[in-house]
């Protein structure tokens, strides 16, 4: 219990107009910082984090929520333990051999975030001797890459271009075109002068060659496929194998287990939004009634039959939320595409 004493350096809540006024958080840390307490996790980058403790584990939830890569040393009220780092979106778990333990008794750990990513940092297996000093360390080469991150999140190095031509092949049943479209570089869809592509939502498939070295396999370290920009997913396969998808940034999967020396053949599904679809139907005559401002006035008959729209457009939706005038969205496989391996 904290009593009337343990009270004293926040003093008196006093009643305002609405609710109670007590000192700014910042006051708060400092006066728990003055009696040994430390916070739980500390970063010179922003991170959001959670900390739950599971059985003897303690699990860290990290995310960083910047548009950018972010490398922070964050310091963790941990000691004696090994910290891990477990990938929710490929399961993998692995130790982060790079870590030291501080003179008050925390863990400090070189991290590294890609764009938007999060992981978990989870403390559960002890160290043999109780304690980790950090070794010495220098500058890495390229990029501002100290070794400790280094050690921790191994640096990717780009290895070659995948230039194409690609084989583009659309749906037609969603109004793509009947043809596929070879293309010597990737191209937005929505620039497109067809509006069978202008227009099309819906799935894609690409495909085209690449050559891999042998000394890119030799090297025994993980090959990852980058796509650049990819407006919006993409599900990626090398010589008929499944490599994953690539739903956000950065745009790339691990190939090591498919890739071969010579030449090797991607292919990709790709899939867009559907306002670009809802904006090409608004140039085609309405299927039904509207009130004013967009909402649906009634069921149309042909869609309570089942039956295809009469005028001849490929989606429906019961509220207007484009017009023929509204802007389109990129869509599909910008690039550039290129194969990476870590240094």
């Amino acid at each position: 219990e904290l009593g009337p004493l343990g009270m004293a350096p926040w003093g008196t809540p006093r009643r305002a107009v609405a609710g109670s006024i007590y000192p700014p958080a910042e006051q708060i840390v400092e006066v728990l910082r003055s009696l040994g307490w430390q916070p739980d996790v500390t970063a010179d980058r922003f991170l959001r984090y959670t900390h739950r403790r599971i059985d003897t584990a303690d699990v860290y939830f990290l995310s960083n929520g910047e548009n950018e890569a972010v490398q922070t040393l964050a310091f963790f009220r941990q000691s004696g333990r090994l910290p891990e780092c477990w990938h929710p979106e490929t399961g993998q778990i692995r130790p982060l051999p790079r870590f030291w333990t501080t003179g008050d008794g925390r863990t400090a750990v070189p991290l590294r975030f890609e764009p938007q990513e999060s992981y978990f940092i989870v403390f559960r297996t002890k160290l043999p001797t109780g304690k980790a000093n950090k070794p010495a360390s220098k500058p890495g080469t390229g990029h501002d890459w100290p070794l400790d991150a280094a050690i921790n999140f191994p640096r990717l190095v780009q290895k070659g271009e995948v230039r194409g031509p690609w084989t583009v092949t659309f749906d037609p049943a969603w109004g793509g075109p009947e043809k596929p479209r070879v293309w010597q570089q990737l191209q937005d869809w929505s620039q497109d002068a067809d509006p069978a592509v202008r227009y099309y939502s819906g799935p894609a498939h690409y495909s085209t060659t690449f050559t891999a070295t042998p000394t890119l396999l030799q090297a025994g370290k993980p090959v990852y496929l980058d796509l650049g920009r990819v407006e919006v997913m993409a599900e990626v396969r090398v010589n008929g194998k499944p490599a994953g998808i690539a739903w956000k940034r950065p745009f790339r999967v691990e190939v090591t287990s498919a890739v071969q020396p010579g030449i090797n053949r991607l292919e990709l599904t790709m899939v867009n939004l559907w306002p670009n679809r809802l904006i090409g139907d608004e140039h085609l005559p309405p299927d039904c009634d509207r009130q004013p401002d967009g909402t649906l006035a009634r069921w149309p008959e042909w869609l309570v039959q089942g039956k295809p729209s009469p005028t001849g457009r490929r989606s429906f939706a019961t509220w207007r939320h484009w017009t023929k005038e509204s802007p389109l969205l990129p869509s599909g496989l910008l690039g550039p595409v290129t194969v990476w391996q870590t240094e």
